[in-house]
């Protein structure tokens, strides 16, 4: 697992706070034979009316 910086905590909780999901923590993505990661991945759902 990667080292999380002094800023990972506090940004989590920042984008919980407004309502975001966490999604994965941390993010792992594979493409072909390269590996990433992310610090995190979030996601925010909102709707629209219109009217």
């Amino acid at each position: 697992m990667s080292r999380r910086d002094d800023l990972h905590f506090s940004l989590r909780r920042t984008l919980e706070k407004d309502d975001w999901l966490i999604t994965d923590d941390p993010l792992v993505l594979v493409l072909e034979k390269t590996l990433l990661k992310a610090d995190l991945g979030a996601e925010k759902f909102f709707t629209a009316d219109n009217g």
